[in-house]
């Protein structure tokens, strides 16, 4: 029995946009319950593709990604309180007001604060709750952050301080070939210590003397 199955031609982002939005419109327009649940669904099956297909694949990412996977199951917990609804006549209001939900935000914050107190739930603890977690987790990423700045300015300090001491002893060698007589050597001594160097260039007549105030003045020092 021969295989049928072709490869599909390659989509560019936007033709794979385009698709993805044929298969599931965007709801707000047409807010029933199966184009609501079609779309959450539709979106689920995305993050599964990108998420939890490449952490089951040999050679994947070794973690998952936690927020990934928590909107996934948002998503399918959605989809499937959504559809279990049809039937009722309660899923038409569901779905009319999950599109609410959507165009304009503050209608959700009002719907989760009214469903923690329906279930029992202080939405003032919740939200003191969450706010002394992420503080505290600002507050013991500080001391992480700063620890990688004072190892980093400790290497930069170690690098200059190696620039200096090769700068020195290079003008110090340079030094004592002057006092020998020898100007070729010393020059060499120097020319060493200046390799890398992209600073302004002698023009070719000025003294040293001239060509230090020169280059102050036009480097702003």
């Amino acid at each position: 029995m021969s295989n049928t199955e072709t490869t599909p031609p390659a989509m560019t982002r936007e033709q794979i946009s385009a698709r993805l939005a044929e298969i599931a419109p965007w709801p707000d327009l047409d807010p029933t319950p199966e184009a609501v649940a079609r779309w959450l669904a539709v979106h689920a099956q995305r993050e599964w593709a990108a998420h939890i297909i490449p952490f089951t694949t040999p050679g994947g990412p070794d973690h998952l990604d936690v927020a990934a996977v928590a909107k996934l199951n948002a998503h399918f917990a959605a989809a499937h309180a959504l559809l279990a609804l049809i039937g009722t006549g309660r899923e038409e209001q569901a779905a009319r007001e999950i599109a609410l939900a959507w165009s304009g935000g503050s209608a959700t914050g009002i719907w989760i604060w009214e469903h923690l107190e329906h279930l029992g739930a202080d939405p003032d603890e919740v939200t003191r709750l969450e706010q002394a977690r992420m503080a505290l987790d600002s507050a013991e990423a500080k001391p992480d952050e700063a620890r990688v700045k004072l190892a980093q300015a400790e290497a930069l300090i170690g690098q200059l301080e190696r620039i200096t001491t090769a700068w020195t002893r290079g003008m110090y060698s340079a030094r004592i070939d002057c006092w020998r007589g020898d100007a070729k050597a010393a020059a060499g001594c120097l020319s060493e210590g200046l390799d890398g160097y992209d600073g302004p260039e002698w023009n070719g007549t000025e003294t040293g003397a001239e060509w230090w105030e020169r280059t102050k003045a036009e480097e702003g020092w």
